[in-house]
């Protein structure tokens, strides 16, 4: 979804985390389904992200991972600025 002052998306990924350490391998497979929001004008936005991480595997995950994500951000559109 599009205007032009916000922005709203949804979004996913599937992750392969490969972690060895000693004589340990542990793969783990995520799923992180997100939420993406824009605000601003044209040329220049502030980003919003907000997600979550659930292991497909967690049987086999023995390592630390943290289930929200969260992301802020900046975001400049250089070529419509200098037309």
């Amino acid at each position: 979804m599009t205007s032009k002052v916000f922005d709203l998306g949804l979004s996913t990924r599937f992750v392969v985390v490969s972690f060895n350490q000693d004589s340990e391998k542990n793969t783990g497979i995520m799923f992180e389904p997100a939420v993406t929001a824009k605000l601003g004008w044209d040329h220049i936005k502030a980003v919003a992200q907000v997600g979550l991480s659930y292991p497909l595997n967690p049987d086999n995950i023995h390592f630390v991972y943290q289930v929200g994500l969260v992301s802020l951000g900046l975001q400049a559109n250089f070529g419509k600025m200098f037309k």
